[in-house]
């Protein structure tokens, strides 16, 4: 009889939750194997629950997937995606920034870091923001740093304009994105920037070979085409300097987060109790790549300022 998944190794299941992709093989030491075999004899604990069909971000996801992707990260490779999309920017220590969907805040911290800058971080999911405030640290520029959950239309975020908007994959998960694009060109200075990426529908695409995808989400998927996104931009007054298609950029950043936790397994076999919670974050991704690499989806990105 061949083993059940339980009875796999997670070695063994990357290559099997790949779709195809071949890792490479991870040979764990004599002590992470001893340490796992141990773990394994550990019934698991009653409490843990079961990963559900849906990707909503409860304590357990949270966990998991910064298991996956690094401490953090809500997304693949955080820190260094924000310092690449910045870099434009020319912030200084005198700038204001907005960032929305700020996940677990290693974006803006990054921001903050690397420039000196001020930074608003909104995440309106109550378990990232919680964990994200977890996740402070006593730097000097954390310290620029506020990490918030109000609406974009709250008097305290509606206060002050920012020199940058930053927005991160995360337009096509609200039901209405127009208004949110109307609500972030309200808040930028006359000489303001707003950098953008996101999952697109290609403009020959259909919603119907995202249906699974879409369907592991508990929000709604509202996903634009590009040139319907890049046209609401300038219905705004907003000026559009790059539309660019990096869906293949994002595939490999993203395999390369996932060959990145192979390659730690060797030291760092998953306690049995986050095997499932692991394996469904890592089959979450890895569909994600294939239907970039099938041109099924798009990641774009968009750096547009306001209209002179």
């Amino acid at each position: 009889m061949a083993p059940s998944n339980s009875d796999k190794t997670i070695g063994d299941r990357l290559k099997a939750w790949w779709y195809g992709y071949e890792l490479e093989p991870v040979r764990p030491s004599a002590a992470a194997v001893a340490a796992a075999e141990a773990e394994e004899k550990e019934p698991e604990p009653a409490e843990m629950p079961a990963p559900g069909p849906q990707r909503g971000w409860s304590e357990e996801r949270i966990h998991a997937i910064q298991m996956v992707l690094g401490p953090g990260c809500h997304s693949p490779d955080v820190a260094a995606r924000t310092a690449e999309l910045i870099a434009p920017a020319g912030l200084t220590s005198a700038m204001t920034v907005l960032e929305l969907g700020a996940g677990l805040g290693l974006g803006a911290r990054t921001i903050a870091r690397q420039t000196g800058a001020w930074v608003d971080a909104i995440e309106s999911n109550p378990k990232l923001m919680e964990a994200a405030r977890a996740l402070g640290t006593d730097i000097e520029e954390d310290r620029k740093v506020t990490l918030s959950s109000s609406a974009l239309d709250e008097p305290e975020i509606m206060r002050h304009r920012r020199d940058l908007i930053l927005f991160r994959d995360g337009l096509h998960r609200y039901s209405d994105p127009k208004k949110v694009l109307e609500q972030l060109r309200a808040l930028l200075k006359p000489t303001g920037k707003l950098f953008l990426t996101d999952f697109v529908l290609p403009e020959n695409g259909s919603r119907k070979d995202l249906k699974e995808w879409i369907d592991q989400h508990e929000e709604p998927v509202n996903l634009w085409k590009p040139t319907e996104l890049r046209q609401a931009l300038t219905v705004l007054g907003l000026e559009v300097h790059l539309a660019r298609n990096e869906s293949a950029a994002y595939a490999s950043q993203t395999l390369h987060a996932i060959q990145g936790f192979a390659q730690r397994l060797e030291d760092e076999p998953v306690p049995h109790a986050w095997r499932e919670w692991v394996m469904v974050e890592i089959e979450y991704w890895a569909r994600i790549v294939t239907l970039l690499e099938r041109g099924k989806l798009q990641h774009i990105r968009i750096t547009a300022s306001v209209h002179k």
